[in-house]
């Protein structure tokens, strides 16, 4: 969906940010706890908490740690084909 300036609307921006997160990057968590109790992981537990705009630095927390960890993974590619033969 696009907005009136021809850009994502913020809330399908968000609803694709948490569904990618959920889906494709965030596969357990530890020590995460909700009034006290610890929290298991499971993606349907991801789902509902993240979708709680209550937990919006959570979702962001993720984000940030992914682009991290791709950072990371594009650097070791980087360094692999300048080591390889015939680099």
């Amino acid at each position: 969906m696009r907005n009136a300036k021809g850009g994502i609307d913020p809330i399908v921006l968000e609803r694709i940010t948490r569904e990618s997160v959920v889906g494709a990057c965030l596969q357990d968590w530890a020590n995460l706890q909700l009034n006290g109790v610890d929290l298991p992981y499971s993606r349907d537990k991801a789902k509902e908490l993240l979708a709680d705009p209550r937990f919006a630095p959570l979702l962001d927390a993720f984000v940030a740690a992914a682009g991290r960890v791709g950072s990371e993974r594009a650097d070791e590619i980087t360094d692999a084909v300048g080591n390889s033969p015939g680099a």
